[in-house]
């Protein structure tokens, strides 16, 4: 790959556009590089603000000549080729993006503002749910959490588990389900459970626990959970988990 931060990749990415290989090294870019994410994040963002891929495009070309002009500083003369396009509009997202930082930073945003966003967006699927078997009540499960259908889900989920006891995978995304339809006591219960404890999702399921029991209003073994979390340096929600507790002393 040229370079992780073209713009027309990570768009064709997220259109289902590239090949193979390069859709493998945009999704691993994208959950482990900020600046790509940001960039994939700012072109969902805009296509569902403004309604097409068109109009992204005059959204980001009327951006920019307000930040030029704002600057007192001229159009370049010279005709915007293609190529040129794609790396200034990936320039421009994360300018849009910083922007929104910056607003957020701002706002200094309480812990349950916080929580909020963190829970905003579901938990991806993950690659272990491919081929399950048609009709079976895990495949309509992960179906339903696929679209959001958080209530309906958990019914299958609980059929799925009383035939796998033992799947990590099937009691994790049961225990998201709950907590997405606010039913945090049965997330709590299941996210501390042995089978995720001993799995490749424990330290998914430490970060939605410590939300969970904050979403409870259970604050002080929320703030356990959490430092926990802080503590652990290699944990994928170390700094999330610092900014959570400061907002809690």
């Amino acid at each position: 790959m040229k370079t992780k931060y073209t713009y027309e990749l990570i768009h064709d990415y997220l259109h289902g556009l590239t090949d193979q290989k390069t859709s493998m090294e945009i999704k691993q870019l994208i959950k482990n590089d900020e600046v790509t994410r940001s960039i994939a994040e700012g072109i969902v963002h805009l296509e569902n603000k403004l309604g097409s891929e068109e109009a992204v495009e005059i959204y980001l070309g009327d951006f920019r000549e307000r930040q030029l002009s704002s600057i007192q500083q001229p159009p370049a003369q010279r005709p915007i080729t293609k190529k040129l396009w794609f790396r200034m509009a990936a320039s421009l997202l994360l300018l849009i993006s910083v922007g929104a930082v910056v607003r957020l930073m701002v706002a200094t945003p309480d812990l349950q503002t916080l929580v909020n966003n963190e829970l905003a967006e579901p938990y991806p699927l993950s690659n272990l749910v491919r081929g399950e078997s048609y009709g079976s009540a895990k495949e309509k499960a992960f179906q339903l959490y696929a679209q959001g259908d958080f209530t309906n889900a958990t019914i299958y989920f609980e059929q799925a588990s009383t035939n796998e006891k033992e799947n990590a995978t099937v009691v994790f995304y049961n225990a998201l389900s709950y907590l997405y339809q606010e039913n945090f006591a049965k997330a709590n219960a299941l996210l501390k459970s042995d089978v995720i404890a001993g799995s490749r999702y424990s330290k998914q399921a430490e970060w939605y626990r410590a939300l969970a029991l904050i979403q409870s209003g259970n604050l002080e073994e929320g703030k356990v959970a959490l430092t926990s979390i802080a503590d652990n340096v290699g944990h994928f929600k170390h700094e999330a988990a610092n900014r959570l507790l400061k907002k809690m002393e």
